[in-house]
């Protein structure tokens, strides 16, 4: 059903590149998020216990961290990263794969350019799209460790824009050549319509997610 939609919007909306999200779009991580939290908050607790407290009202913790890096810089983007790739590593109890998903990637991987955009990190990510044999199908695995930020803003679609810009600039700067397909709509559908392109909502572990 979802593949059908998918090609269906691509014969009417033809992209070159084609960014996906990762957690709940190829695969869904069965972790035990309430460890991740509970740690997390402590980490952004010891710089700003106001704040965190503040935050937690309003928002989880991974859009926490957005609000913590910027404005504690680099330190604590590099605890949270290290904390991040620790629990996901450690922590993982399964990895269920979308077969439509991995199916497209390796029948249409020709017809168009694939990249990964996500907030996981490449450890958790990696040995998945290994054992599915479609990791050399992606020009690029922008993850966590390697933006300032993530979704919903668009440090990662920047990463992608550069690397696409080395060989065509004309065509990256074209934003109708995007799609950014994910199961979030305030984080995948968010960073999308900050980037400026467009998003296509997946629903394959469930109904698209109005959270982060």
């Amino acid at each position: 059903m979802f593949l059908m939609k998918l090609q269906n919007y691509l014969k009417k909306n033809p992209k070159k590149y084609l960014i996906f999200d990762f957690d709940e779009t190829i695969a869904h991580l069965i972790l035990p998020w309430s460890i991740y939290k509970s740690k997390g908050a402590k980490i952004l607790g010891k710089y700003d216990e106001k704040l965190c407290e503040q935050l937690a009202k309003d928002l989880n913790t991974l859009q926490s961290e957005n609000a913590f890096v910027k404005k504690y810089g680099d330190k604590i983007k590099a605890e949270i990263s290290d904390w991040s790739e620790e629990f996901e590593t450690k922590h993982l109890e399964e990895a269920k794969r979308n077969p439509e998903i991995i199916n497209f990637i390796k029948k249409e991987h020709g017809n168009h350019q694939f990249f990964i955009w996500s907030s996981n990190t490449s450890k958790a990510i990696r040995p998945v799209l290994e054992k599915e044999e479609i990791l050399d199908k992606f020009e690029l695995l922008v993850t966590k460790e390697i933006v300032r930020l993530i979704k919903p803003e668009i440090d990662g679609f920047e990463l992608i824009q550069k690397q696409i810009s080395r060989i065509n600039k004309k065509e990256a700067e074209n934003l109708d050549n995007y799609l950014m397909i994910g199961n979030s709509i305030l984080s995948d559908g968010g960073a999308a319509k900050n980037s400026g392109i467009d998003f296509f909502p997946i629903e394959y572990f469930g109904k698209a997610s109005t959270t982060y």
